[in-house]
């Protein structure tokens, strides 16, 4: 699947983009220009959109500092503007760009420019073959090679926000000890595991590890008063943080009063425990996930997290994007669900997430 980056400053624009390109292509999205060449720093994409007005950084300087990078200066790149003027469409064909997207999109026309653009970049590159590319960019770096140039500080730095995570229904004890050892060597931030082994990983390790266990889990429709009571049973056996899964069908509902109310129940029941609110973005509208990030702020919650893991889908970008555009300044962003390759944890550490769920951690470091 071809990977391309999109750069703009609109989180609807992002979002428009993401329900058009997801199903084809592998996105990833920066907000602007700054972010945009910290991602190439680590990823080479095969292609970048590339909002024109932007502030601070616009298109034009964005794709003049890619060009000047030789192991980015081959990029195909597509700028997306609402500017028609042909000035604007003149100047960045000069740069190189290799057409224009108009804004609002069109899913058809966009699919389409996307498409055109790849094959004429695959034909290029079969012209000139290998060695070719070597003496266009001066070096040439494939993009898994390129995906893996992180250094051991950056990695160690993100392997130690990873909730270390073995939820399976079938987890025996020697699955959680392995768990639990690989925590301690990695000094991963905690173990998620289901609330059945917490006593036994207390008296284990004592204090030598957090413990993190699940409440609700993984539907969110058990009632309010089987939550707090699992939450404090929790507590009560020694877990540190709790993550629970919030009632959807409230949410579909519009009962979104029973929500923070269960939050705050919750909340209540943690003892000054870390709370993370899982609100399973699978199943949601963007009106809805905005909605629940100012809910999860106001009943007083630590985190707000993205998935389970066990829904239709798990941790996204966009949605990342747009958690930091609508929590408060007290709340953080755990990501989670079907983050298993270093890639993707670097990925959703610079979003900023102050916490990632992860089973996969061994194969992060490498």
């Amino acid at each position: 699947m071809k990977h391309i980056l999109m750069v703009d400053d609109s989180t609807t624009n992002l979002k428009s983009a993401a329900e058009v390109l997801h199903p084809y292509y592998q996105l990833s999205m920066a907000k602007s220009g700054k972010q945009a060449l910290q991602f190439l720093k680590k990823n080479i994409p095969d292609l970048i959109l590339l909002d024109l007005m932007m502030p601070e950084m616009d298109g034009y300087s964005v794709m003049e500092q890619i060009k000047l990078n030789p192991l980015t200066a081959g990029i195909p790149i597509i700028f997306l503007t609402a500017d028609v003027e042909q000035a604007s469409e003149r100047k960045g064909l000069q740069m190189g760009a290799m057409d224009f997207i108009t804004k609002p999109f069109k899913a058809e026309a966009m699919l389409g420019r996307i498409e055109k653009v790849l094959q004429m970049e695959d034909m290029r590159k079969n012209l000139l073959g290998e060695t070719g590319e070597e003496v266009l960019s001066g070096l040439h770096l494939g993009e898994a090679e390129v995906k893996r140039d992180y250094t051991d500080v950056e990695v160690w730095e993100a392997v130690h926000k990873i909730d270390h995570t073995m939820l399976k229904a079938y987890a025996a004890w020697e699955d959680i000890r392995k768990l639990c050892e690989e925590a301690i060597e990695y000094r991963t931030a905690s173990v998620c595991v289901p609330p059945s082994y917490i006593a036994r990983i207390r008296e284990t390790y004592g204090d030598r590890l957090k413990i993190c266990t699940v409440i609700g889990f993984p539907l969110g429709y058990a009632t309010t008063a089987v939550k707090v009571f699992e939450t404090e049973d929790a507590v009560k056996n020694g877990a540190d943080e709790i993550d629970m899964v919030i009632n959807i069908g409230d949410v579909k509902n519009d009962s979104y009063d029973f929500v923070e109310q269960e939050i705050r129940a919750v909340r209540a029941a943690c003892q000054g425990k870390i709370l993370k609110v899982i609100i399973e973005t699978c199943y949601l509208t963007e009106e809805e996930k905005i909605r629940l990030c100012r809910i999860v702020t106001k009943a007083g919650a630590d985190y707000i997290k993205t998935s389970t893991g066990f829904g239709t889908a798990g941790a996204r970008e966009e949605d990342i994007i747009l958690f930091k555009e609508n929590i408060g300044k007290d709340v953080k962003i755990k990501a989670a669900g079907g983050i298993r390759t270093k890639e993707a944890l670097m990925t959703y550490a610079e979003l900023g997430c102050d916490r990632i769920g992860a089973s996969a951690t061994t194969d992060f470091i490498k």
